[in-house]
């Protein structure tokens, strides 16, 4: 089914399509902030009273073109075809030529260069592993160098840990013994008051 055999329903307008019944509503809750404001019926919006003083209007688009397009932009997309085609075309030949030219003055140099590239090829593979061994080597040393210092992190965090619950083990002993001793001091002290 092509785009043009669907059939698009017309919107039905509102028995009140400006809204003027909206806008001439007093009760509605921004008009009696915008009032309580300064703003009166019939002024412009802003700080110098000077802007919009209707409300915005509402219009039917009856076609079904893109919003701010028109008949004649919408079928004028085709005409730069012709344009776009021979750019195309000589940018497709230029390639072709480069190619060609390529291909020529390589030939030429292969035969001159094939034995010092054969050198120099073999020394720069050497030293692309070498460097390569060099780096795997650091990378390896300083990821050990990191878990060492998480480990011992770790450890120091623990080790901490444990003090901390052991100072609150002795703080907590040291603080009921003394309440025990003020609790046998005083249960002392009313025992002597009856005595006497």
């Amino acid at each position: 089914m092509s785009l043009k055999a669907v059939r698009h329903a017309k919107q039905r307008l509102a028995p009140d399509p400006r809204n003027l019944h909206w806008a001439n509503d007093t009760n509605k809750f921004g008009f009696k902030m915008m009032e309580k404001m300064g703003w009166s019926q019939g002024k412009g919006l802003g700080a110098k009273e000077d802007g919009v003083q209707e409300h915005v209007k509402v219009r039917l688009k009856e076609n079904h073109l893109g919003v701010g397009a028109t008949k004649k932009s919408s079928d004028n997309w085709l005409g730069n075809t012709d344009a776009f085609s021979r750019l195309l075309a000589d940018l497709n030949e230029r390639v072709e030529q480069d190619s060609k030219d390529n291909s020529a003055d390589n030939s030429k140099d292969n035969s001159d260069d094939d034995d010092n590239k054969d050198s120099s090829s073999d020394s720069d593979s050497k030293k692309e592993k070498k460097s390569k061994k060099e780096s795997k080597e650091k990378k390896s040393k300083k990821e050990s160098k990191e878990k060492k210092s998480k480990k011992e992190g770790k450890e120091k965090k623990e080790k901490k840990d444990k003090k901390d619950k052991k100072d609150k083990k002795e703080k907590k002993s040291k603080k009921s013994s003394k309440e025990n001793d003020d609790d046998k001091n005083s249960i002392m002290a009313a025992i002597n008051g009856r005595k006497a």
